[in-house]
């Protein structure tokens, strides 16, 4: 009897610390979102996202992408640093974060734009990911423009253009591509001058994929197409 009432008294007081800790569940069907960091600058050298305050997934360098982590719903704070900019801490607007949603921070800009006013000052994309359905043997895509120098572009998949006329520094919506190994390009807006590709990627179905347009080399503009799954 008394091993019992010690269980029951156990039970009790880890009920008691999570309400004060506010400790979620390990699953999106919580009260918890999933999020991840990626480094789109060109020329930042080491990259550090901090959510309200802590570390999100350490030091990150050109196009690195952490895994998605687990983030408590409510708002959230963003404030990231560039080692090719020491001594500044770049402030994002706060978010708001859905539970059960799936984001992504991206980092973008150029580090030696030091002019606030400047559309390629670095900044923090905050995007939401999708993970919904997609029509049997299709992909979902979508294209993010992170290439600081870049004009609006389109995507261009098998030779039709998918998305059109996306600036830097936003994201179009998703469409479907029929999945598997599909020919992507990006052109410049309106034309059929290729800025990337074309490049060969693999599409499973029923999955969401990011498209992203970035720079690898600022000092004489070249473009580059980089990929990520949005599931989880």
């Amino acid at each position: 009897m008394r091993q019992w009432i010690q269980l029951l008294m156990f039970a009790l007081i880890a009920a008691v610390l999570c309400v004060v800790t506010g400790c979620t569940s390990n699953s999106r069907n919580g009260n918890v979102a999933e999020i991840r960091t990626v480094d789109a600058c060109p020329n930042g050298g080491n990259a550090n996202v901090f959510i309200n305050e802590g570390t999100a997934s350490g030091v990150q360098t050109f196009f690195q992408a952490s895994p998605y982590l687990f983030i408590g719903s409510g708002t959230a704070g963003f404030q990231f640093t560039l080692s090719a900019a020491p001594g500044v801490n770049f402030t994002a607007a706060n978010e708001a974060i859905a539970a059960g949603g799936v984001y992504s921070a991206v980092i973008v800009g150029r580090a030696d734009v030091t002019d606030e006013i400047d559309a390629r000052f670095p900044k923090l994309l905050f995007v939401q990911d999708d993970t919904g359905s997609v029509p049997a043997g299709s992909a979902a895509v979508r294209v993010l423009n992170a290439a600081p120098d870049s004009p609006n572009v389109d995507l261009v998949v098998d030779g039709t253009a998918k998305v059109s006329n996306i600036s830097y520094a936003h994201n179009s919506g998703y469409v479907s591509v029929t999945a598997g190994s599909r020919s992507v390009q990006i052109n410049q807006s309106g034309t059929s001058t290729a800025l990337a590709g074309p490049q060969s990627l693999s599409f499973s179905p029923g999955k969401h994929y990011t498209v992203y347009v970035v720079e690898p080399n600022v000092t004489t503009p070249t473009f580059g197409i980089q990929v990520l799954s949005d599931n989880p």
